[in-house]
């Protein structure tokens, strides 16, 4: 979950939020047990998503389990640094509009 509502009520005014959560639709699943993990990640993926719409800004780095898996952290910090870059010049580009 993204603790979207928490920040707002602690007095956040401006939400940039992160999903680097597991996304149900590139897994492959093999097996009872993965039917079942797949399911938890379903119901906790459709909650995050929620919750996600209501912040004002999201970071989505490219992820999937693969690359989670078979990079080095130096490269999954690249791609967030990448996804954040392009955020913050979202946000630049609306602040330069703004009345």
């Amino acid at each position: 979950p993204v603790p979207i509502d928490s920040a707002r009520e602690l007095g956040a005014t401006t939400i940039v939020a992160v999903d680097i959560g597991y996304h149900p639709e590139e897994a492959s699943v093999r097996g009872p047990i993965a039917v079942l993990f797949q399911t938890l990640q379903i119901t906790q993926y459709a909650l995050r998503k929620e919750q996600l719409r209501r912040a004002d800004w999201i970071i989505h780095p490219t992820l999937n389990e693969e690359l989670v898996m078979n990079e080095s952290v130096q490269t999954l910090i690249r791609l967030g640094e990448e996804a954040a870059n392009q955020v913050i010049q979202q946000m630049r580009d609306a602040a330069k509009t703004a009345p």
